[in-house]
């Protein structure tokens, strides 16, 4: 998967699942993190938080893909992790 190209809908959906991705284009290297409801855009030149909308528009035609983490690890849903661990101390 990380050597995939993503078009703007399949990076939307990867953003929200709390991948990083990154664009290249001819003048920069873009990365992406949602955060909350932005998506928060940074390049050497260029840092902003936009929403969904304005996020798509700009970056329609651009093609993505997902940094792959150093530890190579999955993936951790904070939320869901917080869910267990309640779990766990309710069962104690």
């Amino acid at each position: 998967m990380y050597n995939q190209k993503l078009d703007i809908n399949e990076a939307f959906t990867l953003l929200k699942s709390n991948y990083v991705l990154e664009s290249f284009n001819e003048n920069a290297h873009y990365t992406f993190v949602f955060d909350e409801n932005k998506i928060i855009v940074s390049s050497k030149d260029f840092n902003a938080k936009l929403n969904p909308y304005d996020f798509k528009e700009i970056f329609k035609d651009y093609l993505f893909s997902p940094i792959k983490d150093d530890n190579n690890e999955e993936k951790i849903d904070p939320q869901k992790d917080n869910e267990y661990y309640s779990k766990l101390q309710n069962k104690q």
